[in-house]
């Protein structure tokens, strides 16, 4: 099996995504362990402490590895391509693929796209079928990358080929963000009298989106007034408005070509220095070639024939939508924090990643944790140690703690023992373990989705976890003549605290922790925004079995029915025993019609679990729920209103008036 690296600069961005899965995706069907590593910049100067990220996944520079691939590409805004070339001197005659520029490392090769010919069709098109004749341009020459430089030369021979005039007057300076373009059209137009262009080309598609808004905002109308090209194809201009006309660079088949690339040099069969893709023209209604009232997902190609979207274009557009559709992931998260800020100690925390792995989708994670904590100043050049302890491997229900007899290993030759992961191919995550200035060391994360956006996320929850675990354990362990009793301690504490929380007779809540778990779950989905519901669920005909079949049944129910309500909700759902057969929820995100197939799934789990422990009568039970939101917060009233409600709906069960 061949062990190759994906070095990015961050997963958050859409052009960077859509390589990574043409990578991931071509390496599914193949002998393949793919590491990734969103590595930052070294020392960059984004977020506070962002610039762990380089140290700590500095052993991706292993001997363990067989090849390179590196999204050049996403460096451009905040690196220089001799930097990072420079950086990257760590990968001594390994094989090494350049996504979208050629790296200074001798024996690299790299992917790139045609655009001149492309440029130069654009120009041609706005000209002859638009009648532009004064053109500006927003560049990204302040990134000093090849890639804009390219871009920006392609344009001027553009209008060049198609005797046009250059004004440099007519030409803005950004970064490949849509904030530098918005800031540089600004401060150049102060109102539309200054716009004296009918069209505008973009180094990308975030600069022309920027471009977009500032027309606007000055009155003009977009494609009328000036019309607006990008570069990328990117779903952010697919899904503007107006849908943004822009080159597609086949930005998803260059990581494919990358995927195939290093292949060949693991095989050494002798590659090109640099090998090009053609770009594509997408027509859409930012130029004028698509109606504003087409919201369909048509363009016109090259040819000027109408085409849609293909199931290709449109799956790479679902993929890059996740990221942004982050309310869907809410609920995970919210568990997310739940289950990790209950474990306190590493052990704790081992045994708690059974559950916390499948909300993040994570089938297999190896924790590696160095002696002590290394202190990393962003300035410092960070030093790999030659000693990192394996600490824990979770996969499943089956756990392998190595804490009290440590798993030391060399980083330098291996990411984690090869004997662990030795059966394991697919895409990983190899994510470094940081709080604030301190470098704990780092997690290998086997990945069971593509969705690698949301995975930045669901990884900073889990090391922040393992850092305060880390902490934690050392500070109890540090006084030896009272470590193991604070450990006791505290684990003795923690079992009295949820034996206290927990009904005897079903194991699940009582009415103490209800209280306590339901108050705390409805101010945190207050916080986040969202409402749900509190309800009553009492049991039907409890005091029937008592006398019929004796208490035995009874209690027998009683457990049945806490189980058949715990398998019918979700894992972040609240539920408790109240009562002899009372039951309370606290569901958040939860509205009266999930209700009502709640109460469906509830009805059957019933009889198929009387049906399995044989019993000659099947439960059923009674609801009342009352709604939260942010004016109604407190667990007491809510209650009281949902056990009227139970009152109501058990009278109109059996019939009976209600007074």
């Amino acid at each position: 099996m061949k062990n190759i690296a994906v070095l990015i600069n961050s997963l958050t961005i859409e052009y960077s995504l859509n390589i990574l899965s043409g990578i991931s995706d071509f390496f599914k069907d193949e002998d393949v362990r793919l590491i990734i590593g969103q590595i930052k910049s070294p020392n960059t100067k984004i977020g506070m402490y962002e610039y762990q990220c380089w140290s700590g996944t500095s052993s991706l520079f292993s001997e363990q590895i067989d090849g390179v691939i590196v999204i050049t590409g996403s460096f451009s805004s905040s690196i220089t391509k001799q930097e990072l070339s420079e950086a990257l001197q760590v990968f001594p005659n390994k094989p090494l693929v350049s996504v979208a520029m050629k790296l200074d490392i001798p024996g690299s090769v790299s992917t790139g796209v045609q655009c001149a010919a492309t440029y130069d069709a654009v120009v041609k098109h706005l000209k002859e079928v638009h009648g532009c004749r004064h053109f500006a341009f927003m560049s990204a020459n302040e990134t000093k990358s090849e890639e804009a430089y390219e871009r920006f030369d392609a344009f001027k021979a553009a209008l060049k080929h198609n005797r046009l005039e250059y004004d440099e007057n007519l030409v803005f300076h950004g970064q490949f963000t849509t904030s530098s373009a918005v800031k540089a059209l600004s401060k150049a137009l102060r109102s539309k009298d200054d716009v004296c262009f009918d069209a505008i080309l973009a180094a990308n598609d975030l600069m022309a989106l920027g471009c977009q808004k500032v027309l606007q905002n000055l009155g003009l109308k977009v494609p009328f007034d000036v019309k607006v090209f990008g570069f990328d194809g990117t779903s952010h201009a697919a899904t503007a408005t107006p849908k943004l006309s822009t080159i597609d660079q086949q930005i998803y088949e260059q990581g494919v070509l990358a995927a195939k690339l290093i292949l060949r040099k693991l095989e050494s069969r002798r590659v090109p220095a640099i090998t090009q893709l053609k770009c594509f023209p997408v027509y859409r209604q930012s130029c004028g070639c698509i109606p504003l009232d087409d919201y369909s997902d048509s363009y016109r190609d090259e040819d000027g024939l109408l085409q849609t979207s293909s199931e290709i274009q449109l799956s790479r557009l679902h993929t890059t939508k996740v990221y942004y559709n982050f309310l869907s992931e809410l609920d995970d998260i919210y568990t997310l924090f739940d289950l990790t800020k209950s474990a306190a100690t590493l052990r704790r925390l081992s045994y708690s990643m059974k559950y916390i792995l499948p909300e993040a989708g994570i089938s297999k994670i190896a924790v590696c944790l160095y002696d002590e904590p290394l202190t990393v100043m962003r300035e410092e050049t960070f030093v790999l140690p030659d000693r990192i302890n394996l600490t824990m491997v979770v996969a499943g229900e089956d756990i392998q703690l190595f804490i009290d007899t440590k798993f030391p290993f060399n980083p330098h030759k291996q990411i984690v023992p090869e004997e662990l992961f030795a059966d394991d191919k697919g895409s990983f995550i190899l994510q470094p373990v940081f709080s604030g200035e301190k470098n704990y060391g780092y997690i290998l994360c086997k990945l069971e989705h593509s969705d690698f956006a949301i995975y930045s996320i669901f990884l900073k929850i889990i090391i922040n976890a393992i850092a305060e675990a880390f902490e934690y354990t050392k500070s109890v362990s540090e006084n030896k003549k009272l470590s193991e009793q604070n450990l006791q301690l505290q684990e003795s504490n923690g079992e009295l605290n949820r034996r206290s929380m927990t009904d005897e007779l079903t194991k699940i809540l009582n009415r103490r922790g209800f209280y306590e778990l339901g108050q705390n779950s409805i101010g945190l989905a207050v916080e986040m925004k969202s409402g749900g519901l509190v309800f009553y669920a009492d049991m039907d005909g409890l005091k029937v079995i008592n006398d019929t079949y004796g208490h035995d049944f009874g209690d027998k129910a009683i457990k049945i029915m806490a189980s058949v309500l715990t398998k019918a909700l979700r894992a972040n759902d609240v539920v408790a025993r109240i009562g002899g057969d009372e039951f309370a929820v606290v569901a958040p995100g939860m509205n009266h019609e999930v209700l009502e197939k709640f109460k469906r799934k509830v009805e059957t789990y019933s009889k198929e679990s009387c049906e399995q422990h044989k019993l000659p009568f099947v439960i059923s039970c009674s609801f009342g729920a009352a709604e939260f939101n942010e004016e109604h917060t407190s667990l007491k009233e809510l209650l009281a209103i949902a056990d009227e409600r139970l009152y109501v709906a058990k009278k109109q069960k059996y019939k009976l008036p209600v007074v």
